[in-house]
């Protein structure tokens, strides 16, 4: 279980923590809490990875070079200077999903922002929902009073209606557009929601792209778990900025805060590299050289190949626009110098080279999300793969999986987020020099097929909802799914409409072993037509000499008693079971069945709802393990590839979504509505593509072929 435990440890600011500097370039830091000490900081302790950040020497130069083995790689950390004023609009997200919690950190955060805007600096905010309201018809300056004005301002705001994204963002844009254009000043624009807009992502991305003709920079973030991160990235790379997810717990407003302090100490712009010989450019294969902002603290590291074997000297030079005016810098870098002190020549064997080409596959995976046609989003990411491969960065453009007889260890990891991002909308990449399937003994590379959807969160939803609170709208509380398939940008929802005692089959896969079944029970609730409502009262879950029995009183694992109220990890048979608290009562349970299949069960306990009932809702958080020949409900569905190829509109100005499915030798097509639903995991409103029955093209309508005679069948 990870604990989201953000804090800093410095010199002089920890008790638990000695830092001793055996020379002036040199430190040894000795971090060792006692498991008293963990608990003062969460209840489940200190579990996840332990960074240390550090700093360099910073000097308003053009900073350093190292040469090695013909590649170069030069470290930019210029200090000292001033600034660049800004014009600034925060657009915030005050629909209905952000009540609660949510909406007091954003409070929080703002409060904490706008008493540290710099003096220089021009500001405005737009809160947005079903409606776009600014707070000022025009930029402020910042002063006491209006500093003021503006925190008491973001303390009355509230949360309902829907999310209008787009309207947001065009008018915003538009807003700033209107400003005196002032080479001096930086405009920007700080864009947060929590959920899926109401218009397609697509056409928000063309819209903005559109109207952004001044080149106003985009910082976006992502708050909570069902934010269409995709989006959220895309925005803010498209448009110059940064995006950044905000993870929902007690340091949200903190996250918000220290995003902004990321951002706001933009000191240069419009920064180009140069590296000169006698003649001309002396080096090649140069790893990005024009940036539009340097941030104060951060640093720039740009990389590449030398051009010829006896360059002995480069000139090094810099230009860019700071808060005085137009800057240069420049260097004189001797390439024979030797190694760095406290090194050998021999730890810098290669170094300079990989750096290059980890700063390469980098850039490429940005450049493929920015990019809107497939086939170069596809070359991008095949020389992306293609570097991966020869310099060995496990990266998930590719998995490393070994294989041995009666077991098999599967590793996944990520470099970073944008490598997932990158894939999206893209063709699935292969390499003729990977071996497809390695025997008994063997290593072999290869991607496992992404999906396109949001990574954080899992790919198949199904559970009883809430009241009014049905995916699919008509069936109204009888169990419903959603589901994020393959190439398709938001979620397809339905509903099955499975009567009192009746078992569904979720999943039953004869390749992984893994078999699903919800037992499906009546409540006193009625909805709107007048039927009581349905959900999954009990679940099973099996795979070979596992059964685990679920319901909201109790756990069993192969008959042996398990409590939801347990926050130790359990493990037994290859499985682990973990359980998170999410309220007083709620829990969500994690089974990892060791096989890249996990799944997750949230728990709804009648003390915390309106229900009459307790119930519990399952999704499968990795489904890669799960084959092509999986039956079920959600079975059926894992692999499935499913075009939306029109949209049209109703006379009311709906959508309704025309998907085409070709499989078993057939071509099928089904109609949706696309409509905001509930998410019976988060509670949250989610825009799906509603299936009306039948179903005929994304699942059989005939509602007895999911319906088993016993749970263990």
């Amino acid at each position: 279980m990870v604990s989201h435990c953000v804090f800093n440890v410095l010199e002089g600011k920890n008790a638990l923590v000695t830092i001793n500097r055996p020379t002036t370039k040199s430190a040894m830091i000795h971090y060792a809490p006692t498991a008293d000490d963990q608990k003062q900081l969460s209840d489940q302790g200190i579990s996840g990875l332990f960074v240390i950040e550090y700093d360099v020497e910073r000097k308003f130069d053009g900073g350093e070079v190292l040469v090695v083995d013909g590649y170069f790689v030069h470290f930019f950390a210029p200090s000292g200077m001033k600034p660049i004023p800004k014009d600034i609009l925060f657009i915030l997200d005050v629909s209905g999903s952000m009540s609660g919690v949510k909406i007091q950190q954003q409070r929080d955060a703002m409060d904490k922002i706008l008493q540290d805007l710099n003096e220089e600096d021009r500001f405005n905010i737009m809160e947005f929902s079903s409606q776009s309201t600014l707070w000022q018809e025009s930029l402020v300056s910042v002063n006491s009073n209006t500093t003021l004005n503006a925190r008491e301002f973001s303390q009355r705001m509230a949360a309902s209606g829907g999310t209008k994204a787009n309207d947001a963002l065009e008018k915003g844009i538009q807003f700033l557009n209107n400003v005196e254009l002032d080479s001096q000043r930086i405009k920007l624009i700080v864009f947060l929601t929590d959920g899926r807009a109401e218009t397609a992502s697509h056409k928000i991305l063309k819209n903005v792209k559109t109207y952004n003709t001044k080149g106003i920079t985009m910082f976006s973030l992502a708050f909570g778990n069902n934010a269409d991160y995709t989006f959220i990235k895309k925005l803010a790379v498209q448009n110059k900025g940064i995006a950044r997810r905000i993870f929902e717990d007690s340091d949200s407003s903190l996250q918000i805060k220290g995003f902004y302090d990321e951002i706001s100490s933009a000191t240069l712009q419009n920064l180009t590299f140069q590296y000169l010989g006698k003649d001309d450019e002396v080096v090649e294969n140069v790893t990005r050289l024009s940036f539009d902002t340097f941030f104060d603290g951060k640093e720039l590291i740009i990389a590449g190949k030398m051009s010829d074997d006896d360059v002995n000297e480069v000139d090094l030079v810099v230009t860019g626009d700071g808060s005085d005016g137009h800057i240069e810098l420049s260097l004189d870098s001797d390439v024979n110098k030797g190694v760095p002190e406290l090194t050998k020549p021999e730890d810098f064997h290669k170094i300079t080279e990989r750096i290059w080409a980890y700063l390469t596959i980098k850039q490429l995976l940005e450049s493929a999300i920015e990019v809107d046609n497939a086939e170069e989003k596809t070359q991008l990411n095949q020389k992306a793969l293609d570097l991966s491969l020869k310099y060995k960065f496990v990266t998930p453009l590719t998995s490393m999986v070994v294989t041995k007889p009666d077991e098999k260890d599967v590793g996944s990891f990520e470099e970073n987020e944008d490598a997932q991002l990158a894939l999206s909308g893209s063709s699935f990449i292969t390499s003729s020099s990977v071996q497809q399937h390695g025997q008994p003994g063997s290593a072999y590379m290869n991607r496992a097929p992404v999906p396109v959807y949001d990574i954080s969160r899992g790919s198949f939803y199904a559970g009883g909802g809430p009241s009014g609170g049905s995916f699919s709208g008509g069936a109204g509380g009888d169990p419903h799914f959603m589901v994020r398939m393959k190439d398709l940008e938001l979620p397809v929802c339905f509903n099955i409409k499975a009567k009192n005692g009746e078992i569904l089959q979720l999943v039953k896969d004869p390749v992984s072993g893994v078999t699903i079944n919800a037992a499906v029970v009546e409540s006193t609730a009625r909805n709107e037509h007048g039927d009581l409502k349905t959900f999954f009262g009990v679940l099973v879950l099996r795979k070979p000499t596992v059964e685990i029995v679920v319901k909201p009183s109790s756990i069993y694992f192969n008959g042996a008693s398990l409590s939801w109220d347990d926050k130790a990890v359990f493990r037994m048979e290859n499985v682990a079971i973990i359980v998170k608290y999410v309220g007083r009562h709620d829990r969500t349970m994690m089974i990892d069945f060791g096989n890249d299949v996990i799944v997750s069960i949230r728990r709804h306990m009648k003390q915390d709802t309106n229900m009459a009932m307790s119930y519990l809702n399952i999704y499968i958080e990795k489904e890669t393990g799960i084959s092509q020949f999986a039956s079920g409900v959600l079975g059926e569905l894992v692999h499935k590839s499913t075009k939306l190829f029109q949209i049209t509109l109703d006379k009311q100005g709906n959508e309704h979504g025309h998907f085409l499915e070709v499989g078993d030798g057939h071509m099928y097509r089904f109609y949706t509505n696309l409509d905001q639903k509930q998410n019976v995991i988060t509670g949250e409103d989610t825009t799906c593509w509603n299936v009306p029955q039948p179903m005929e093209g994304l699942l059989d309508d005939n509602i007895s072929k999911y319906i088993v005679p016993d749970m263990h069948a």
